[in-house]
């Protein structure tokens, strides 16, 4: 069994984006030469989550739209606490919500994904610089 670990930074260019990393992730087991196993891939940082979806023009809209609607739901932004620190509680909410990381299936060296899933990183309170993702792989 052997594992493998490697951290890589990126940068986003908007407040709320999704940065399509699939590839990263498909060279990074191509890299490790493992046939059959698990790949986590981990967001370390509080306001970046880690999905799963289909990489679509309209849906990657509709994830911006609905983290919009959230952040300027003014009753609501009123009322949570961290505002009053830091002004991006819809982002914490959001990224604890949709959570933090994701698995891949290690198959014959290869990932399993569905006919249309790839794997981004969700930037919910950018632009930012260096946003670091950890990716991990344990198999054989």
């Amino acid at each position: 069994m052997k594992i493998l670990c490697e951290e890589l930074t990126f940068d986003t260019t908007k407040s709320i984006e999704l940065v399509n990393i699939t590839n990263k992730v498909k060279d990074f087991i191509k890299k490790s030469k493992i046939t059959s196993g698990l790949m986590t891939i981990a967001s370390l940082h509080t306001t970046l989550s880690i999905i799963i979806n289909e990489d679509e023009p309209g849906l990657r809209k509709d994830f911006a739209t609905a983290q919009k609607m959230l952040q300027h739901y003014k009753k609501f932004m009123r009322i949570l606490e961290h505002n009053k620190l830091d002004n991006n509680a819809a982002a914490h909410l959001s990224s604890g919500i949709i959570g933090s990381s994701a698995n891949v299936i290690i198959k014959n060296g290869k990932p399993v994904f569905g006919k249309w899933q790839n794997v981004f990183m969700y930037e919910l309170d950018g632009p930012r610089k260096s946003r670091k993702v950890c990716f991990q792989i344990i198999g054989k």
